[in-house]
């Protein structure tokens, strides 16, 4: 059905490329086509990398979708092609094992400043994939995500800065920092940056996408009893009205404690109040948001940043805006807001 069905190399290949099918729901897949353009999401993509565990016997990470590494040399990562190398790799035991932790390099490319994106309640970073494809060539970008199991026992918007302060050193150990947050993640990336202000360091962006403090949401119900936030989950993790009211049991262990991290680290954040000041921040709403909820928003981002703060808006919603076609200005906002390389901040 598609237009790259080329010969299928071996068997491991060839069971890929049945679970693509059975996700996807296409028939006649090809071995270099991307996941993620035939349709594959945030959750299908979890259902993927557990699928291969059980029927191939091989752990992945859910990171290895979408990360440029020296091993995928340019290619999509999330094509059968790749994905069956990876596995012989690791089968093998020539590549030992995959790590799961640390910063996730989106690209590689680019002798710029790199660009750490911090992730949304939850901990997942599928949803910058499509950013760093359409950011600037002129400097790495890096996707920071809590998935791990010291990350699950981090509750609070402090703690997992930490966490995210030790992977971002390990990659870039001095300033200047250029940092992105999405969603809850806003508040993460804010609290890194006054940290490291605090510290010495320089950081010459710090931008806020669609995100909220704790003092400008609502107080927090249990997911059972919020309907609003019945409906965000629906959007984020693909659940049925069911299944977000709890009407429905969810069955899948690993789309269970991706909830149950999301409700723990939503409630970190309504628990969050910056303690340090930063200097300046680039804030951008979802145009599709509430305008007198986001003048709110912004009033509280504005009590603790010196300079001030003069929201802009992008194309689409929470979710949509990091989408094609709305993702292609949403990039070009960030890409404006990044000093040039070379230039100071």
């Amino acid at each position: 059905m598609t237009k790259d069905s080329a010969v299928r190399h071996d068997l491991v290949e060839d069971e890929l490329l049945r679970i693509f099918e059975e996700l996807l729901k296409i028939d006649g897949i090809g071995r270099n086509e991307c996941f993620f353009e035939l349709g594959g999401h945030s959750l299908l993509a979890a259902q993927l990398i557990a699928r291969i565990r059980k029927r191939l016997g091989a752990v992945l990470p859910l990171s290895v979708l979408f990360e440029d590494t020296p091993e995928s040399d340019g290619r999509r990562p999330a094509t059968a092609a790749y994905l069956a190398e990876r596995i012989h790799e690791l089968l093998d035991g020539a590549a030992g094992s995959i790590p799961s932790d640390g910063a996730v390099p989106l690209r590689r490319q680019g002798t710029g400043t790199p660009l750490f994106c911090v992730h949304p309640a939850g901990g997942e970073i599928t949803g910058f994939r499509e950013l760093a494809a359409h950011l600037g060539t002129d400097r790495p970008v890096y996707g920071l995500h809590a998935l791990g199991a010291a990350d699950d026992a981090d509750t609070s918007v402090e703690a997992l800065a930490t966490r995210h302060l030790e992977r971002i050193r390990a990659v870039q150990p001095h300033g200047p920092y250029a940092l992105l947050g999405w969603s809850m993640g806003a508040a993460i990336a804010f609290e890194m940056a006054g940290r490291l202000r605090e510290q010495g360091e320089s950081v010459e962006l710090l931008a806020l996408l669609d995100g909220y403090l704790g003092a400008d949401l609502p107080e927090y119900r249990p997911l059972a009893q919020d309907k609003e936030l019945q409906g965000f989950v629906q959007r984020a993790f693909g659940l049925t009205a069911a299944q977000a009211s709890g009407a429905e049991a969810v069955e899948d262990p690993q789309l269970l404690a991706r909830l149950t991290r999301f409700e723990s680290h939503t409630r970190a954040l309504l628990r969050y109040r910056p303690a340090r000041p930063v200097e300046r921040a680039s804030l951008v709403f979802a145009a599709a948001g509430d305008p007198a909820y986001q003048r709110q928003a912004a009033d509280s981002w504005q009590e603790f940043t010196e300079a001030p703060v003069e929201p802009l808006r992008t194309p689409g919603d929470h979710f949509s805006m990091f989408t094609e076609p709305h993702v292609r200005e949403l990039a070009a906002l960030v890409t404006a807001a990044l000093p040039v390389p070379g230039e100071t901040a």
